[in-house]
């Protein structure tokens, strides 16, 4: 318990701090409760960097190959710090001397690369996950995938959650993100590469008893 409430008090102390560096702002508790949460995790820094003029991907990069600094993950306009009872005060202090130096660098400006906005639609799923891993799969191109069943995950990472997992159609809007994801050069985690997809085979899994129309 004592541990959790000097967590909590590092990392207010980081918001307060961070919150001086120009174009750089740490959202609190207060900001999330009046957007309709009910509650926040204050162990938890977000942080938006792109009035700098960059993307939160390239702040993730910058901090993790010119810092040092591993963040928990990254997206078009935010980063996103998670302190533990195991973090010190040196830890603030590097974390905000290198969002100090990332404001330097890069000065204070609009972000000047066009934000991507997904809007999340749950993919239809068209056949159980263990149905789709068992039926005979091939590989196409990414863009040749749309409208098929996918029959692997695709994950990017940070934050490593699924655009798709097997036995999932896959959508104009997944080919989009996976697309965008790449181009800013995110881990994308599945067992394809090279703009590749594993996906039902549809001929071959009509001769099976358990295909779906």
């Amino acid at each position: 318990k004592d541990g959790l409430a000097r967590t909590i008090k590092l990392a207010d102390e980081a918001r307060k701090q961070i919150n001086k560096i120009p174009g750089i702002k740490a959202y609190g508790k207060d900001y999330f409760i009046s957007k309709g949460a009910n509650n926040f995790d204050e162990t938890k820094l977000v942080i938006k960097v792109s009035n700098l003029g960059i993307t939160g991907f390239d702040a993730y990069k910058i901090m993790r190959d010119q810092f040092n600094i591993q963040l928990e993950l990254s997206e078009t306009h935010l980063i996103l710090a998670v302190l533990s009872i195991g973090n010190t005060r040196s830890d603030i202090e590097k974390l905000v001397a290198g969002l100090k130096q990332l404001s330097k660098n890069y000065g204070n400006q609009s972000l000047k690369k066009k934000a991507a906005k997904f809007k999340y639609q749950h993919p239809e799923t068209f056949t159980r996950p263990r149905v789709a891993y068992h039926a005979p799969k091939k590989y196409v191109k990414l863009k040749e995938a749309l409208n098929e069943i996918a029959a692997e995950s695709v994950m990017i990472y940070p934050p490593g959650i699924p655009l798709v997992i097997p036995g999932e159609v896959v959508t104009k809007e997944i080919v989009q993100q996976i697309n965008y994801f790449l181009k800013e050069d995110l881990t994308v985690l599945s067992d394809s590469k090279d703009g590749y997809i594993r996906i039902i085979d549809k001929e071959e899994w009509e001769k099976f008893d358990d295909y779906k129309e």
